[in-house]
């Protein structure tokens, strides 16, 4: 089933941006139009129900690049624990139940924070299948009906939250009768790598030289013709796939050396076309055949990769309020790794140009506002030698969401959008680095206690009194999978990338202990 709906495929086809409610049917702009008054309303109430519903909504062509993501990111969104204050349900859905210890730490920092009473009420399938979440919801009339009763039994507004919003998450929603807190699916073009470039540059940002709505090898090497013979000096090009995820999405193409002003065009192509029978990839899981079948199917980008001596990777995250708001929620510097530095593995807040950010990031949302989008979204940049380019949107929340909010939650601190900086309580600055991207599979043998007591014994556990530490979160992954997230929070940058790094080092010192007995 893919994301890219027939609608936003259509618009997408004239070459204009796609996306604006008066472009689409009259059907379904009625139909948003309805949806969107409902969220409205909903949000607005104080006591409104919150069912959650983190299903990782990919294409079963990706589920392979993410198949421990599944199931174990969808506790990220336990986060969401902080709406449950004053008597407010929030129904957490997931495929696995959540242990005592992944909610223990959280429900305290929710009714420390709140000061009121906090409640998760939780519904789990018990389904280890390697499909996403709603999938497996929409398949079982079973676990329909209950869903259908969970929401009819509530005398409240009743809103779905997902993390991402695709026609499964709108489909659930259309059954239960609830509106979801979401972009519209029709307009998911608008999150795609092609859509990211024409959003972005109709809020007059830069986006690296390259083209958009590339479908197949001829049309790449058509497009790598040109920015080769633009730029001689250019050495790689980047081909990314619409709907890539962390990166997985994307190729690298590397330029003869060659002065290509000195050719034929068709030796250049010729040239082109074995260099793309060498495309690289940033998994091992990839391969060359598949990358090119999801290309034909929805459609790419070819750009220049950004060369340069100092790099960073910026990003900033936002929401779309349906009353038509755009609230900026934070900035990050964005931990990268693999082949060529375009996987993530974990985010540093705030970002260093943290105003500039904050600023181009609400361009983009006001942009997105225009054309229906609503909810989450985030915007990826990159900085190369002191200069700004937009690389892509995502509608979705993100992975910084749950390490924002696991700040604020532990801390009771808030964000600040002038200043772009949380402050707690008496006006002091906070800031957190974190991940989810811990494996190790030692971890599957060593109980949670051991990995709580470890810390606590150490002192980087965190502590509300001092308003620094370490907070744990994946925590029902360790076994599972060997994996485990955390954020490290500090009174200072500096501070939180060290608590970052000695956290790495004493799992990996408790781990090593373990291992000798």
């Amino acid at each position: 089933m893919n994301r890219y709906s027939d609608v936003s495929k259509g618009i997408a086809a004239t070459g204009e941006l796609p996306g604006r409610i008066t472009n689409l049917p009259n059907e379904v702009v009625s139909r948003l139009t309805k949806e969107r008054h409902a969220l409205e309303r909903a949000l607005k109430q104080p006591d409104t129900t919150y069912l959650v519903v983190p299903s990782i909504s990919v294409d079963h062509e990706e589920i392979q690049f993410i198949q421990r993501a599944l199931v174990d990111y969808e506790h990220r969104l336990l986060w969401l624990i902080n709406r449950a204050e004053n008597g407010r349900r929030v129904v957490f859905v997931s495929a696995l139940p959540t242990s005592r210890a992944a909610t223990s730490q959280l429900l305290a920092c929710a009714a420390a924070c709140s000061h009121g009473n906090v409640a998760l009420e939780t519904i789990c399938l018990e389904d280890t299948s390697p499909l996403p979440l709603a999938d497996k919801i929409l398949a079982r009339q079973d676990w329909l009906k209950r869903l259908q009763h969970t929401v009819q039994s509530d005398d409240k507004n009743v809103v779905l939250v997902p993390f991402m919003g695709t026609d499964r998450e709108f489909h659930l929603g259309e059954i239960l009768g609830i509106p979801v807190a979401a972009t519209p699916f029709e307009l998911n073009y608008l999150g795609t790598k092609s859509g990211s470039r024409k959003v972005c540059r109709k809020a007059s940002l830069i986006v690296p030289e390259g083209f958009e709505d590339i479908e197949d090898e001829k049309q790449i090497i058509e497009a790598a013709d040109e920015l080769w013979f633009k730029g001689p000096e250019r050495r790689r090009l980047v081909v990314k796939i619409n709907e890539g995820i962390s990166g997985f999405g994307n190729g690298v193409l590397s330029l003869p050396f060659k002065d290509p002003r000195e050719l034929s065009p068709s030796t250049r192509r010729v040239l082109l076309r074995e260099a793309l029978e060498h495309l690289s990839f940033q998994t091992s899981l990839q391969e060359y055949d598949f990358f090119m079948t999801r290309l034909k199917k929805i459609g790419g980008v070819v750009e220049e990769f950004l060369e340069g001596k100092k790099k960073t990777s910026p990003s900033g995250q936002g929401f779309l309020h349906p009353d038509g708001v755009v609230e900026l929620l934070s900035t990050h510097e964005q931990i990268l790794t693999g082949p060529d530095g375009m996987v993530y593995d974990g985010a540093l807040f705030p970002a260093i140009q943290k105003s500039a950010i904050g600023r181009d990031t609400i361009k983009v949302g006001e942009i997105l506002r225009d054309e229906g989008a609503v909810a989450y979204y985030g915007v990826d940049f990159l900085m190369v030698d002191g200069k700004r380019y937009a690389l892509e949107i995502n509608l979705r929340q993100g992975g910084t969401t749950h390490l924002r909010a696991q700040a604020m939650l532990s801390t009771g601190a808030t964000f600040d959008a002038r200043s772009g900086d949380f402050l707690d309580e008496v006006g002091r600055k906070m800031f957190y680095a974190g991940t989810d991207g811990l494996k190790d599979s030692r971890l599957k043998t060593l109980p949670i206690y051991l990995l709580l007591e470890h810390f606590d014994e150490t002192g980087l556990k965190f502590r509300r009194s001092r308003g620094e530490g370490v907070l744990f979160h994946l925590l029902d992954s360790v076994n599972r999978s060997g994996a485990v997230g955390f954020t490290a929070v500090s009174a200072t940058r500096a501070g939180a990338k060290k608590l970052f790094r000695q956290t790495r080092t004493e799992i990996n010192r408790l781990l090593a202990r373990q291992g000798k007995r």
